[in-house]
């Protein structure tokens, strides 16, 4: 079943919970809405992780948003609640994670408390001394704290070598506790690799034909926002180039940088002589830190472009030339890929067929391609299912990109 079905129907229950075990005086009925609404910002996180597509995401939350607006409207007027203004809480053990306040972790576990028939007046505060608790125990414990020789030692023992091609995905914060950040893993990664690797990262931007949106200049367009503190704190080192693709740039360091990068055609998102189509003929290897790095590996869009006919174009806006039409730019929603991780299919059949390798670097589970072997598997999959990385039957946005396929195969 569709998870974001299940994820309605568990709303649809929850706020008839909510409502039916709703007895006591008109401010505790209050603290109940205050709650519930709480819940309702947790849950759309949650949906968000869940969702295969934005038009996905947007559809069921407006579902939802009309069941919490009618269980909310039969509770009341939601109390304020008072909220903390506390500085992020890092103790080396969850849910101190360094990047919620001891408030917010607290609101966030009393908002997911069941929703019983007597509603506590200090079930709140009670969390709230808890947390400040255990926080005042942990902090007693040095964490363990990663640094630039760790992260280098570990980087070399998961694999990664002199000479190396890498592409980097990666949630730093994934990593625990890192001294100098995104700098640090940058560096450590340099060192593994010397001045005869390439340290390669996604630097995608929107520039897609729209008013809101800016003309690409590799120098001055920003990177999306969402992919995440390493690239964009690597496009500001020494030495780092920056590709000339609108929305799939790529950023690269290293002596033959510059080659690396350089296509033709610069508006082919994965052009035949781009970096994506180097990283594989020299074997390359593709580096995904942590479990959501696993969703973002674009070099299944390289292989999309390669081998399936469903790929778009789209028209951009590039600085001092006006409007472009780009080719291979992959729109639509991944129904079979994003959000799904290690359960994906096409994930699946990777680990049967040996392609996948696993290693650990600070707290993140690291995922490692040979780029070579990713694109033949790839290659292999997509020749016998084109759509394996597409939404299902249902999904509109989809269909127009199977359609494609159909039509490919009438022909």
């Amino acid at each position: 079943m569709d998870p974001c079905k299940i994820w309605l129907d568990e709303i649809a229950a929850l706020a008839l919970q909510a409502v039916q075990q709703s007895g006591g005086t008109p401010e505790l009925r209050k603290l109940r809405a205050a709650r519930l609404l709480l819940r309702r910002d947790v849950e759309y996180r949650r949906l968000k992780e869940i969702s295969a597509s934005a038009w996905e995401y947007r559809d069921y939350m407006g579902r939802a948003a009309n069941i919490f607006s009618a269980a909310l409207t039969l509770l009341g007027d939601s109390a304020g609640i008072k909220k903390n203004s506390d500085s992020p809480v890092y103790c080396g053990a969850a849910p101190f994670d360094g990047k919620r306040s001891l408030d917010e972790i607290a609101l966030e576990l009393w908002a997911k408390l069941p929703f019983e028939i007597a509603e506590s007046p200090t079930a709140l505060d009670d969390i709230r001394a808890n947390l400040q608790k255990q926080a005042e125990t942990l902090e007693k414990v040095e964490p363990l704290e990663l640094d630039e020789n760790a992260l280098f030692e570990q980087f070399c023992a998961a694999g990664i070598a002199e000479n190396d091609a890498v592409m980097v995905h990666a949630s730093l914060s994934s990593l625990g506790r890192v001294s100098g950040g995104a700098k640090s893993v940058i560096a450590a990664l340099q060192r593994a690799i010397g001045q005869g690797g390439i340290l390669a990262m996604p630097a995608l931007s929107n520039v897609v034909d729209d008013a809101l949106r800016q003309d690409f200049d590799p120098a001055t367009t920003p990177i999306v926002d969402w992919i995440g503190v390493l690239p964009r704190t690597f496009r500001q080192m020494p030495g780092v180039l920056r590709s000339a693709n609108p929305t799939h740039s790529v950023l690269a360091w290293g002596r033959d940088a510059g080659n690396f990068i350089f296509q033709r055609d610069p508006y082919d998102c994965f052009a035949p002589d781009g970096a994506w189509a180097k990283l594989r003929d020299r074997h390359g290897k593709i580096l995904l830190i942590g479990e959501n790095a696993i969703d973002s590996n674009t070099f299944l869009h390289a292989c999309e472009a390669w081998y399936t006919p469903y790929m778009e174009s789209v028209v951009v806006r590039v600085k001092n030339v006006g409007k472009v039409t780009e080719i291979h730019y992959p729109g639509g929603c991944r129904g079979n890929w994003y959000h799904l991780g290690r359960e994906a299919e096409y994930f699946q059949k990777l680990e049967q067929d040996g392609v996948v390798r696993t290693a650990k670097v600070g707290n993140a589970a690291v995922t490692i391609f040979d780029a070579f072997e990713l694109d033949g598997a790839m290659k292999r999959y997509l020749a016998a299912d084109p759509a394996l990385l597409l939404h299902d039957e249902d999904c509109g946005i989809c269909a127009k990109l199977r359609s494609k396929i159909k039509q490919e195969r009438l022909e």
